[in-house]
């Protein structure tokens, strides 16, 4: 009988469990590598379960069948869509009514070597969450509001340029640098990056929490400069044009219209003086953007060094 038959009859396939010491040889410490990733001896032993203290041998235990428990919770209440996401990485069915039988079934249903790398999974995606939320909450308490009053608190702004206005540009600048910082990335698979892309915007806006006013311009500046912004910055190498688009969107932050076109970051000094883009940029201000835009995109690459591909 085939296991997509099984499955929809709504029993389990059957399992045979080889005893631990199968898995793992005390005597010569030879490790199998296929039964380790596919039995929940794995996932204790990667908590330490061979620890030879009693407590630490229970609390690793305990935290062993957390995880099954928690990857149960998840798979439960699951959607289709996610389901599906989930077993892509852990099964390789060519007979897609196999797969769709796996989709539809419930925890118990599923064979206990795929379950546990579902658990194995699991851990993995909601590590990988963790990351991506530290990395959006550190971007977004960098480029915060506290931050904002600070720098431009006491600067002059353009006509009919309210500090709302200014400030949802400044978030705007604190969502641009999260999205170079992904960008930049080394090893972060495509199939990846929107995921992490969304999640990671939705740490930001749940850390600011703009009011309407600095929304509305933070949605407008993302809508019709934001593309130009990116695309002016990404074969940028030199310091000195780094400094000249740090002074693009400081102007825009101050009110200034800057249209973030090629012409505007080649041009000169004279040119940009004539423009009136340089006139009133303070440098010690410059000086703080610039150091602080570099100093989070360090950052976030930090925080994913723990992101699991």
């Amino acid at each position: 009988m085939g296991h997509a038959r099984v499955l929809a009859q709504g029993r389990p396939i059957a399992h045979v469990m080889l005893p631990l010491s199968y898995c793992f040889d005390l005597a010569s410490a030879n490790w199998s590598a296929s039964w380790f990733s596919r039995s929940l001896w794995g996932i204790i032993l990667m908590f330490g379960f061979m620890g030879s203290k009693a407590a630490a041998q229970r609390k690793s235990e305990a935290a062993a069948m957390a995880s099954v428990k928690r990857a149960q919770y998840v798979w439960d209440y699951a959607d289709l869509s996610k389901r599906t996401s989930l077993l892509k990485r852990v099964i390789n069915a060519q007979d897609d009514r196999l797969f769709l039988a796996y989709v539809h079934a419930t925890w118990p249903q599923i064979p206990y070597s795929d379950r546990m790398k579902l658990v194995l999974e699991v851990m993995r995606r909601e590590g990988n969450e963790r990351t991506v939320n530290r990395a959006g909450e550190m971007v977004a308490k960098c480029f915060s509001a506290e931050t904002f009053n600070l720098l431009f608190g006491q600067r002059p702004y353009g006509a009919n340029w309210t500090l709302n206005d200014a400030l949802g540009i400044w978030h705007s600048l604190g969502c641009f640098c999260f999205l170079i910082s992904i960008g930049s990335l080394i090893g972060l698979p495509e199939a990846d990056e929107g995921y992490v892309v969304g999640l990671g915007q939705k740490a930001l806006m749940k850390t600011w929490n703009m009011p309407a006013p600095a929304l509305k311009r933070f949605e407008l500046f993302n809508a019709t400069k934001l593309p130009s912004a990116i695309s002016i910055y990404t074969p940028i190498s030199d310091s000195e044009t780094f400094g000249r688009f740090i002074s693009l969107f400081i102007s825009e932050i101050t009110g200034k219209d800057v249209s973030f076109s090629p012409n505007e970051l080649s041009s000169s000094m004279l040119e940009r003086l004539l423009q009136g883009q340089e006139t009133d940029i303070d440098p010690f201000l410059h000086n703080k953007v610039a150091s602080l835009f570099a100093t989070v995109k360090s950052g976030v690459r930090e925080q994913f060094r723990t992101f699991e591909t």
